[in-house]
């Protein structure tokens, strides 16, 4: 008897649920529910039922961009951005505007001469990007904070500042270079052979007798020996100063026929901080040629099949040498 009103008791229990599910949506809510999960293996992979990700106490909030935009490098390229009024400067890139980026507003004025860069090395000592400043600009232009970046790999570095002058044997200021109208600039992914980079003069060619150089200095144009006021001074060493050539320490050795006294003159005055120190208020003396060493130990660009940008100080694209 107890085990019949026992029975009773549960089939009243199940029916009373029975009917609050129909209720309350019966089978469509399970139909519903069912048509929300958009992948069973979010659920195991750390997903919700609704497609949202479920988030991990130790995760951070992760901004998804717009599928109008695209971020390259350090630069970011919109749809809008694109729209702006660069479509001359870009009709005359020959390149991809993707690739190229943010046109910089010194687009034109300081390009990378492609012929004369040297990429495909392997030793940072030999490998160089040349920049030149337009003939046709009416100013100096600062690169403080401009850059070189490829745009494959995402690796930037800043354009070195340098010496100017250079002093040889002291701790040498720096400065931004200031790229005058024709300057030229040689970055040299390696790091310079006297510690520095520095801005070429007419008596850089001294230089070349100490150390190598990639690519080589010019020893053609330093001073005439004989061209300081206090070496002309000096008539019986004339004709020794005469036979040095250009850019050319003589050292102390003896020479026969030649007094010690124009041996230490032309020791003295025919080194490169010599030549610096008679001729450094000369009118030309400082060169439109800056040597601009980055130090990396290793190589920046790739051997083949690279992009180098050049970029202002707000990031924005000067100019590219597409290989």
């Amino acid at each position: 008897m107890v085990l019949r009103i026992l029975i009773a008791v549960f089939v009243c229990i199940i029916a009373i649920f029975a009917l609050m599910w129909l209720l309350t949506g019966g089978a469509g809510r399970v139909l519903q529910l069912a048509q929300n999960i958009r992948n069973p293996a979010l659920l195991i992979g750390g997903g919700s039922a609704s497609g949202t990700p479920l988030k991990l106490p130790w995760q951070i909030d992760v901004a998804v961009p717009e599928s109008d935009s695209y971020n390259y490098g350090e630069t970011d390229l919109t749809s809008e951005s694109f729209a702006q009024d660069t479509g001359a400067a870009r009709q005359d890139m020959g390149n991809d505007a993707a690739t190229f980026g943010l046109v910089s507003p010194y687009r034109g004025q300081i390009s990378i001469d492609t012929q004369a860069s040297v990429v495909n090395k392997s030793d940072p000592h030999l490998e160089y990007v040349v920049i030149r400043a337009a003939t046709t600009n009416t100013a100096p232009i600062s690169l403080v904070g401009w850059s070189l970046q490829s745009a494959l790999s995402g690796g930037r570095v800043l354009v070195p500042q340098a010496a100017d002058p250079f002093v040889l044997g002291v701790l040498n200021t720096v400065i931004p270079a200031q790229f005058a109208p024709g300057a030229v600039a040689v970055v040299v992914s390696g790091a310079s052979p006297v510690g520095v980079s520095f801005r070429e003069n007419n008596c850089t060619g001294y230089l070349a007798e100490l150390q190598s150089y990639i690519p080589q200095l010019d020893t053609t144009h330093c001073p005439d020996p004989v061209s300081s006021p206090d070496l002309q001074s000096h008539a019986s060493c004339a004709d020794y100063f005469n036979s040095i050539p250009r850019c050319h320490f003589p050292g102390i050795a003896p020479h026969t026929g030649v007094s010690s006294e124009c041996i230490n003159l032309a020791a003295n005055a025919l080194s490169y901080n010599g030549c610096v120190a008679r001729h450094e208020q000369d009118a030309g003396f400082k060169s439109n040629v800056w040597r601009l060493y980055v130090a990396a130990g290793v190589e920046l660009w790739r051997n083949s099949h690279d992009v180098i940008r050049l970029l202002d100080a707000q990031g924005q694209t000067v100019d590219i040498l597409t290989y």
